[in-house]
């Protein structure tokens, strides 16, 4: 029997960019978890699933150390960036994220990254790596499975799951499996094997078109019985270019708020609404309230998730969407983050 080892052969290179989290913390002598020194994380990564660094070309690159709590437009910008500059040097890319706010940066880099036809492919861990038992190194081991296959678009890995980009949320910092998909179902699960929905885009040649960006000066109110009307207009800053309602069932709100919305109609200023259904999908114009409020300019967001409804509306006010055309690129779908849309 020969003892020989077979050469390994790489097939493709994987660019990691390191973005911080729970995955690299470690307990502080109050008990709290904080980031290890940065200079530990590119030995910490190669040491977690040693094999995959044998069998795949990686490079690895530390865009921020941080809890992803303090998450802004501006790194979305960067790992975006970063993409495109790398796009013709690598085959998939691995973002290492914070669980918090990376089903933010997973919407926002679908927005940002048009035309893609790699893999980016966005993990993380609820326990620390360092400690036993950890998710750490089967989530990166599955991210790193996933941006070597012939799939092209944004998407969030997480425990055995494969969720698209824009219908991705966080439900849990406990469960392992803490994420889940928003409007429609997930589009693989990661085992042994992986399965993999058919529908899912492949890899193409085509151009990366770069349209990073996003307009952070919004408001987000979650409606409540009771909730002033005083306080509505109390809470929209000066500055606020765009407004997100969470209301009722099929997006209803008060009728003591519709001045609000003409308000906001006669300063061209836009206001989204959206269900606080997670699972469910606005239909305004079943109840009169809802219609009265479709009237005054109001903006459904059908089945988008909160997430993408946020960074959709920054990415589009980044790029000077008129008022008159605002409800238009809201309700089209872009990354695959709204299921349909409907004439009201």
């Amino acid at each position: 029997m020969s003892t020989e080892k077979k050469e390994v052969v790489v097939t493709r290179k994987v660019l990691i960019l390191f973005c911080g989290g729970t995955i690299t913390m470690e307990k502080k002598s109050d008990g709290s978890l904080a980031p290890f020194a940065q200079e530990k994380v590119v030995d910490f990564l190669r040491q977690l699933e040693p094999h995959i660094f044998q069998e795949i070309d990686t490079e690895i690159r530390i865009l921020f150390h941080q809890d992803s709590s303090n998450m802004t437009p501006k790194v979305w910008d960067d790992i975006a960036q970063t993409v495109a500059t790398s796009y013709d040097a690598f085959d998939g890319f691995v973002v290492i994220h914070g669980t918090d706010t990376m089903a933010f940066t997973s919407a926002a880099l679908s927005f940002a990254l048009q035309n893609l036809g790699k893999p980016v492919v966005l993990t993380g861990a609820q326990i620390p790596g360092i400690y036993m038992p950890s998710d750490a190194g089967s989530n990166f081991a599955h991210a790193m499975r996933l941006a070597i296959q012939d799939v092209s678009g944004v998407f969030l890995v997480f425990g055995c799951s494969v969720f698209r980009g824009t219908r991705v949320t966080k439900i849990s910092y406990i469960n392992l499996e803490g994420f889940m998909s928003v409007g429609e179902p997930a589009l693989g699960r990661i085992g042994e094997k992986m399965v993999l929905a058919s529908h899912i885009a492949k890899r193409h040649d085509g151009i990366l078109v770069l349209q990073k960006g996003f307009d952070h000066r919004i408001q987000i109110t979650h409606l409540f019985p009771g909730l002033m009307l005083d306080y509505l207009f109390s809470s929209w800053g000066k500055e606020s270019q765009g407004v997100i309602l969470i209301g009722y069932g099929t997006g209803n709100l008060a009728e003591p708020h519709l001045p609000f919305l003409a308000l906001a109609q006669e300063k061209k200023v836009p206001v989204l609404i959206r269900t606080q259904c997670i699972q469910e999908t606005t239909d305004m114009a079943i109840y009169e309230l809802g219609k009265k409020a479709l009237a005054y300019g109001a903006i459904e967001t059908f089945d988008m998730s909160l997430e993408s409804t946020v960074t959709k509306l920054m990415w589009a006010l980044d790029k000077k969407v008129p008022y008159s055309k605002m409800k238009e690129v809201i309700q089209k779908s872009i990354a695959g983050e709204i299921s349909q849309r409907k004439e009201q």
